[in-house]
């Protein structure tokens, strides 16, 4: 369904609130908007209208629960989702990008309807647009769900993908391209040969096509006909300039990049907890648009889960498990950690003949687990909730069985070890403490198997190894400013935060995390 159908859906169904005129798209929106995204389910999606000066509508958590993205999509849950993935699979080969292939779908492009209002930069400017600021440390404004569509010259083929923007003044935005994605390759090859280069930024996209631009999909797959796949061709296509776009798109701002000409991001207050470091990014000239009467967008509110990045995560996960275990004899499962879902964390549950180097072969040649900071692998996770996985798996895991290969953080936790508090590890305890970590063991610390520990700086991890002499199986340190927070935020932080060449430090009993040097959220 398009966006104005989906919002229609919300209202019908109580799941939508029109904010009054005072809550804007800059920081009392968003700050409304991760309130309600705390509720679950309960919580209602925000229509922003716009104020004066503004040319277009801002939703705010209209993916707030996997449900309600799965209602945007057209099933009942995430599960008809995975079901028909899987469906779909029965004939396909037991081959990654030959099994991807079966999920596309192309649709007759429609040439001859009529098009939207069209308007040049003359009589529309980007400040109009409903931009956001989501956090008091964002140093400018930005479109969060902006759908960016490149032409790939070399491989004659239009790319889509979900890229930070900031709007900069009337004509100019930077685009933020994730270092070692598809967007920036191509903009790479274009920077390099002196050529510009056409661009479409979509807003209000169907949530078939926001979907198809998050998910890592091989390279030789278009993510264009994956959406149009996971819409069931509902979603019509329209040209545009050189691009592709849905019908039902509500803004697309075209214009180009010009060889060599960037710009300073500013700072952006992302998953992390922390805002960005400023960064030079191509800049992007505005040249004309088309706009729905009444148009309205989309964006997101980003940060520590609960978010819709995490809830899109979910939608990813069901289309990537039945491919994974298609083409995979050894994995039996797998699971996003939501704590590490920007970094492709994942645990793979293997099938009992299943080995872990079979299934890390695989996945090290596959996108997203290619680049993923955490692999975790495991045997009989079936039952376990998603917040629980991490906390579960330390009760399985000895330091030794933790690797750092090739950038990538490996566990082995197949095993069942476990291990009670014993009087060496009291004694690690007293030491630490006497050494200034304050040292909490959580209940979720499966037997004495997690300790958190709060210091300031001045404390070293390498003395801190020195004195322990049996128990505990990870050390998570943190700044003392977070001796009240709850242990999922502390893992979030650990997992996006933490370099996995500086902050690990390991002994054969004693792995130590040290997440302190991170500014504070």
């Amino acid at each position: 369904m398009n966006i104005h159908q989906f919002v229609n859906f919300l209202r019908t169904t109580g799941q939508l609130w029109q904010t009054p005129p005072h809550i804007t798209p800059n920081l009392s929106g968003p700050r409304l908007a991760r309130r309600m995204l705390r509720q679950a389910e309960q919580g209602k999606a925000l229509l922003i209208a716009p104020a004066t000066g503004y040319m277009a509508k801002l939703l705010l958590g209209g993916f707030g629960h996997s449900t309600r993205l799965a209602n945007a999509l057209g099933v009942n849950d995430l599960n008809e989702l995975e079901e028909r993935v899987r469906c779909t699979l029965q004939t396909a080969p037991h081959h990654w990008n030959k099994a991807w292939s079966k999920l596309q779908s192309w649709e007759p492009i429609i040439t001859d309807e009529q098009h939207p209002v069209y308007t040049s930069s003359a009589n529309m400017d980007m400040i109009k647009l409903p931009s956001q600021r989501n956090h008091i440390l964002d140093g400018g404004n930005f479109l969060t769900m902006g759908i960016v569509s490149i032409f790939d010259w070399q491989e004659n083929r239009q790319h889509i993908g979900i890229y930070r923007i900031q709007i900069h003044n009337r004509q100019e935005a930077t685009i933020n391209f994730l270092p070692g994605s598809k967007g920036e390759q191509i903009v790479s090859r274009a920077q390099n040969t002196g050529n510009s280069l056409p661009i479409a930024i979509i807003l209000g996209a169907p949530a078939s096509y926001i979907l198809a631009a998050t998910t890592p999909v091989p390279h030789n797959i278009s993510r264009l006909a994956l959406a149009q796949w996971l819409s069931n061709n509902e979603d019509k296509l329209i040209n545009y300039g050189p691009f592709t776009v849905p019908r039902s798109s509500q803004v697309v701002l075209l214009g180009h990049m010009p060889p060599g000409q960037t710009s300073v991001e500013a700072p952006f207050f992302n998953h992390t907890g922390a805002p960005t470091k400023p960064r030079l990014c191509p800049v992007f000239k505005f040249e004309e648009c088309w706009s729905e009467t009444n148009p309205l967008i989309q964006g997101v509110v980003t940060g520590k889960f609960p978010t819709e990045t995490h809830v899109l995560g979910e939608a990813v996960e069901a289309i990537l498990r039945p491919l994974a275990q298609h083409c995979c004899r050894s994995i039996a499962n797998i699971y996003f950690i939501r704590a590490g879902i920007y970094h492709g964390a994942t645990v793979i549950d293997l099938t009992p003949a299943g080995s872990i180097e079979h299934a890390l072969d695989f996945l090290r040649q596959h996108r997203p687990w290619s680049a993923s900071r955490l692999l975790v692998f495991t045997h009989n996770l079936s039952g376990c909730s998603n917040k629980s996985i991490f906390l579960h798996l330390l009760s399985r895991v000895r330091p030794r069985s933790i690797n750092i290969l090739n950038k990538q953080l490996i566990i082995d936790a197949t095993g069942t070890y476990r291990s009670l508090l014993e009087d060496g590890s009291q004694k690690s305890l007293e030491a630490w403490q006497a050494m200034g970590v304050e040292c909490k063991v959580p209940f979720e610390g499966m037997q004495n198997r997690l300790i958190l520990g709060f210091s300031d700086s001045t404390v070293k991890p390498l003395e801190l190894q020195a004195v322990h002499t049996a128990g505990p199986t990870l050390l998570l340190l943190q700044d003392r400013q977070l001796l009240n927070a709850d242990l999922e935020t502390m893992i979030w932080r650990a997992i996006n935060q933490v370099s996995l060449s500086d902050d690990i430090y390991q002994s054969e009993s004693l792995l130590i995390v040290d997440a302190r040097n991170s500014t504070f959220p």
